[in-house]
């Protein structure tokens, strides 16, 4: 009974705040309804409420000479802001916010980008480790050549969760600046070192090395090398940073609470990690499970307790 009535009255305050929000002027709605998405976006940080906050406060100065009958237009004028706002989110946050990221980036927005080695890359194709847009990725240097620690790569492209490289600064690679646009996009090996994508045809290189694509085969892009497409056989890059979730992995850096943060290591990605719950210490080589991904933050559990 205690549970209905405190039902009841939630929902009769509710009622009454909505009766006050459609008492204030169109304007008044959408100056609050930015302010209620720029607290969606402090809680969120996926870089995408902002632009519907910005649309929101732009959207209320046209609304200050429309009447009540033109919220249709209003409406209109907000969603076109809002999607060229998260239209061109990716260019500004990597042209404004560079490689000092806040924000969860996936591996296919990284092509493009120059990243610095971690970790030495070896000549016998081992992987090593290159920090880019704030956060440490697995990466593979694509002609097999040695990598020192502190040397600048282009990341070129990416296989699964490692990212492929050459050595050298992204600007002096060609067309590495669109290439996010048909990265993953399907394609078909044409034979003969081509490979037709959206109707054009153009080289092309595989990956992995060694392997043979027939004639006609469906391959997927996978990244740009030197004005040579890089292709691997469909459906083998399936991994997106939010299916982590139930991945096994081993912790490198000691993890304590939520508090004091480690590092772990999830299918050959090294991700800055959490642990699960307050008092829940994991040391070096122990073996965790990822239950929850927040942001670019994989919170973790040990195994033992899991």
């Amino acid at each position: 009974m205690e549970l209905i009535t405190g039902l009841l009255v939630f929902f009769g305050h509710l009622k009454h705040l909505v009766h006050i929000w459609n008492e204030l002027p169109l304007p008044m709605r959408w100056v609050g309804t930015g302010f209620i998405l720029i607290f969606v976006e402090l809680n969120s940080r996926q870089a995408v409420a902002i632009w519907l906050a910005l649309a929101a406060f732009l959207t209320a100065v046209p609304a200050l000479f429309m009447t009540e009958n033109l919220l249709s237009v209003q409406v209109v004028i907000f969603t076109s802001l809002a999607a060229v706002g998260i239209y061109n989110r990716p260019i500004i946050l990597r042209n404004y916010v560079g490689e000092g990221d806040k924000f969860p980036v996936p591996a296919k927005r990284l092509i493009g980008r120059t990243a610095v080695c971690t970790a030495s890359l070896a000549r016998a194709g081992e992987t090593g480790l290159v920090s880019v847009a704030g956060h440490e990725w697995r990466a593979l240097e694509i002609s097999r050549s040695l990598v020192a620690t502190g040397e600048k790569v282009a990341v070129i492209g990416r296989h699964g969760t490692v990212l492929l490289v050459r050595l050298g600064e992204a600007g002096a690679q060609p067309d590495l600046a669109r290439i996010d646009q048909v990265i993953g996009a399907p394609a078909t090996w044409a034979g003969g070192g081509r490979v037709t994508v959206r109707g054009a045809t153009g080289p092309a290189v595989i990956w992995p090395p060694g392997a043979k694509f027939a004639s006609g085969q469906p391959v997927t892009i996978i990244g740009l090398d030197r004005r040579k497409l890089i292709v691997e056989a469909a459906g083998g890059t399936k991994k997106k940073s939010g299916d982590f979730v139930g991945s096994l992995g081993v912790c490198k850096e000691a993890i304590v609470g939520r508090r004091e943060p480690g590092t772990a290591d999830i299918e050959g990605v090294l991700w800055t990690a959490r642990a699960f719950k307050e008092g829940l210490r994991i040391e070096p080589d122990q073996a965790v499970r990822v239950v929850e991904m927040d942001g670019a933050v994989v919170i973790v559990t040990d195994v033992l307790s899991a």
